[in-house]
This record gives C-alpha cells, structure tokens and sequence, in this order.
C-alpha cells in the first residue's frame, strides 16, 4: 500500500497453498496442527508491541 507489503503474523509459519482439492480430514489436520502455532505467535507479537509501546507512553 505504501511502497512495502506487509509483514503479517503468518508469513513465515505457513507454506503457500497450492490450489488443489484437500481431504476434509487432512485439512482440519493441517488446521489443527498450524493454527496453535500462528495464534502462539501473535500473541508473542502484541505482547511485544505493547511492551514497546508502554516504554513509549510511560516516559
């Protein structure tokens, strides 16, 4: 949007899809297994933002 894409929480943890038809079964796996992982580390991302920004606001 302004010159750079975005970094988002999930960039890294999870491979891009290619388009082709998935198992029900295997996908709630896949689900299963990588959705922890994200959530894990986003909340290790506002953790970090608001630490930082506390820093900022309590001068």
């Amino acid at each position: 949007m302004f010159g750079r894409k975005p970094t988002l929480p999930t960039t890294g943890i999870m491979e891009a899809q290619t388009l082709q038809s998935h198992d029900a079964k295997i996908w709630a796996a896949y689900l299963n297994h990588y959705l922890p992982i994200i959530q894990e580390k986003a909340r290790e991302n506002i953790m970090a933002a608001q630490e930082r920004q506390a820093q900022y606001y309590n001068r």
